[in-house]
């Protein structure tokens, strides 16, 4: 489809006509066969190559009806005092629903806060994209711990037994979790605080004028030691002890054996301080660390430890291109890594512009969106059932108006229940640019949580009386006029269900999205219709001007 702008068009008509035109080549695709969004979202095309490579599992056998059961229960009946929640949601007909049965109250209240950010996340999603996404259903999981290690022996049952569907942070090269944007990008502003300023700090701090350091901080974390293919090696006479504190014996090493001052890992400053130093140090927590994106919209030369955990963008980044890898076998390899940026600054350079160049382009806010659509587009292909049906189905149609009203009543009553205990949370990317990063601000939401979740709840009796009582369908707006049976409710309605949880201030599940660096609230159907009518005002006011 071509479309032709004449020389003469009136300048008025200029903005709206190509504005429209953007938006019919964009919609155009849809009666080609593709998505409503292929056209804005090929610019990060090449996020497709990491999703193919993390949905290659379920190729033979798809994801069937049973296999999604058997995520959900796994990841909802853990034994044990706390339960790792795992929320299912399901898209049908361009809208979201939230399983019922998985309240947040019932994991840790920093698992609790990151699985409501990534609810929000997809809300905006279905309500920017409605109908033009996918049926389908998927099972968001917060917790660092790989849900399954494909590399142990009897890890497969079978020649065709597919490994569990659910999709976290982070994964290990070794485990078959589908990776997704963490909830940092959103809570940490992202685009706004890191990528929109890299020209910024690359101009306050220049290459040249950087001190020829290689720094590191923050001693937060235990790593799990149980999934061989990241068990790390230690030199001779260190002991990993347990729990494995990676950071703190790393700073140790580099204390007692190595004693070069210019190789420094400490216990962390403030994040704006690492733009002074050419290099730094990058480990690790107990899974994927979100300081790494964060140390490459710095400007920083990144020594990045090779500790076997993935993020979705990691098919992207290469070694020398991108970052100086170290610690793939030993950590004496940050010595080595440090050597060779010594001898080869120009290079370093070149290594830090194109990682910093690399985070500014692919992940900002446009770029975590149509991950989310390519991978929900690919995934959703596997799908070997009709989401929203069987055993897990969504609601019935019911009124919009009942709908609203049921909404209201339960969100109402349960911030009631919850008392005006909560604490208002503080600005997170404030937090961030003052102090050690994105450790800084876990390490509060750690000491938040409050002691377990049998804690909190006994002192919230009145909120989880009404939370059990909506589980069960026997108080509005818990299923939609009456539809107790329904395994997934309207995503607005779970929200509903959240209030009170964990000491959050009345409102939070609920407005929480307000908080987060989402894109706009404008439907991109929306925006056709739009682009129309502007159009046609323009060419109505220009024909009105001519004699």
């Amino acid at each position: 489809m071509k479309l032709r702008i004449a020389k003469a068009t009136p300048s008025g008509l200029l903005r709206p006509l190509m504005l429209a035109a953007w938006l019919l080549l964009a919609t155009s695709s849809v009666t080609a066969g593709e998505p409503l969004w292929a056209s804005h979202c090929e610019r990060w095309s090449s996020f497709e190559p990491g999703i193919w490579e993390s949905l290659l599992f379920w190729q033979e056998t798809g994801i069937s009806d049973e296999l999604m059961g058997q995520a959900i229960e796994k990841l909802g009946t853990e034994p044990g005092r706390m339960k790792r929640v795992g929320v299912p949601v399901a898209f049908v007909n361009g809208s979201m629903y939230v399983a019922r049965s998985t309240p947040l109250s019932k994991t840790y209240a920093w698992w609790a806060h990151n699985l409501l950010v990534w609810v929000h996340v997809l809300r905006r999603l279905a309500a920017r994209w409605g109908a033009a996404l996918p049926d389908t259903e998927l099972l968001l999981g917060a917790d660092d711990d790989p849900t399954q290690d494909m590399s142990a022996p009897g890890a497969w049952q079978a020649a065709t037994s597919p490994p569990l569907p659910v999709m976290k942070h982070c994964k290990s090269s070794a485990s078959a979790d589908i990776p997704i944007p963490t909830w940092h990008f959103y809570t940490l502003n992202a685009t706004a605080q890191f990528f929109s300023r890299t020209h910024r700090f690359s101009e306050e701090h220049p290459w040249a004028a950087r001190e020829h350091k290689a720094y590191g901080g923050g001693m937060l974390y235990h790593r799990s030691q149980a999934m061989p293919v990241n068990k790390k090696q230690l030199e001779a006479g260190m002991v990993a002890g347990e729990p494995f504190m990676v950071r703190e014996k790393f700073a140790e090493f580099l204390n007692k054996e190595v004693r070069n001052p210019n190789i420094v890992f400490d216990n962390g400053r403030p994040l704006p301080l690492w733009a002074e130093y050419k290099m730094a140090i990058h480990i690790d927590g107990i899974s994927c660390s979100s300081k790494l994106w964060q140390l490459m919209a710095l400007g920083n030369l990144v020594l990045r430890e090779q500790s076997s955990y993935l993020s979705f963008y990691d098919s992207q980044l290469h070694s020398f291109e991108h970052y100086v890898p170290f610690w793939r076998h030993r950590p004496r390899e940050i010595v080595w890594a440090y050597d060779w940026a010594t001898r080869h600054d120009a290079a370093a350079a070149r290594i830090a512009a194109r990682g910093q160049a690399f985070v500014r382009d692919t992940l900002s806010s446009q770029g975590l969106e149509c991950y989310w659509l390519l991978l929900l587009q690919q995934y959703s292909g596997l799908l070997k059932y009709k989401p929203g049906q069987g055993a897990r189905r969504i609601p019935a149609p019911v009124p919009a108006a009942a709908v609203a009203a049921n909404a209201t009543t339960a969100a109402a009553g349960v911030v009631a229940a919850a008392g005006q205990g909560g604490r208002r949370r503080s600005s997170r990317s404030r937090r961030l640019m003052q102090g050690g990063g994105v450790e800084g601000v876990r390490e509060e939401a750690h000491s938040r949580g409050g002691g377990s979740v049998e804690a909190e709840s006994a002192r919230r009796q009145p909120a989880r009386r009404r939370l059990q009582q909506a589980q069960q369908g026997s108080v509005p707006g818990s299923g939609g006029a009456g539809d107790a049976g329904a395994f997934y409710i309207p995503v607005d309605e779970w929200l509903a269900l959240q209030e009170g949880a964990h000491g959050w201030r009345p409102g939070l599940a609920a407005s929480l999205g307000a908080e987060l660096e989402l894109l706009p609230l404008l439907p991109m159907r929306a925006m056709v219709v739009r682009a129309g009518q502007e159009l046609a005002a323009a060419a109505n006011a220009t024909a009105l001007r001519q004699p």
